[in-house]
């Protein structure tokens, strides 16, 4: 096969500004998403804190990405560079996603019980 009859399905380049710790919540102005062609969708994400709190990704159901297909048991986007959900798109470190629905908000719980534990603690102790 000659080089010239492979296509290059995967048109993102890669962001080359800094990248920021917490992305940004609107879009920078006179940004084109359709840039690299038709972006993919991602529903039910969500903005996520990944490495600890090192840069935040979106987490969700992926469909339409032109290297890794339909994902719709989840994924794990990019670095996030900045995320409009009034616009409806997101930017990553590798990418445009148009924003589908968002996840809904779960409600944190309590992983240690209310009270003080070291009184619970000395009444189990014999």
């Amino acid at each position: 096969m000659a080089d010239d009859e492979f296509e290059i399905v995967d048109r993102a380049k890669p962001y080359k500004g800094r990248l920021p710790k917490r992305a940004s919540r609107r879009a920078p102005e006179g940004v084109d998403v359709f840039e690299f062609g038709e972006p993919p969708r991602i529903e039910n994400w969500r903005v996520f804190d990944a490495y600890r709190g090192l840069h935040q990704v979106l987490i969700g159901e992926i469909y339409g990405h032109p290297i890794l297909g339909d994902c719709p048991n989840g994924a794990v986007t990019s670095r996030l560079i900045w995320i409009s959900p009034e616009a409806g798109f997101a930017r990553t470190r590798s990418r445009y996603y148009r924003l589908g629905a968002q996840a809904p908000r779960v409600r944190k719980r309590r992983t240690a019980p209310k009270g003080d534990l070291s009184i619970r603690w000395r009444n189990l102790v014999p």
